[in-house]
């Protein structure tokens, strides 16, 4: 989780010092289960957006959220370090 939770980049140019762009990851726990699912978003994606407060429009259509680049199938806590090897 460290691993992937320090981030090393320039946030003028969303990028890494090896250019390939920001990714942040979101862990989440499912409850009861000792698991947790992880989903990654580029850093440029959640800066630049216009974010929503609400969950529809003015014409009553569902709103666009922030879409990962890449979601991962839950795992439980001990094999979290798999992830690198999806």
């Amino acid at each position: 989780m460290l691993k992937k939770n320090i981030v090393c980049g320039d946030a003028l140019t969303y990028h890494t010092a090896e250019d390939k762009p920001i990714v942040f990851c979101e862990w989440t726990p499912i409850a009861g289960s000792m698991q947790f699912s992880r989903r990654d978003f580029q850093f440029d994606f959640l800066v630049t957006q216009s974010h929503q407060y609400s969950l529809f429009d003015e014409q009553g259509e569902a709103q666009s959220f922030d879409e990962p680049v890449r979601t991962y199938p839950p795992l439980h806590y001990t094999q979290l370090y798999r992830y690198d090897q999806l």
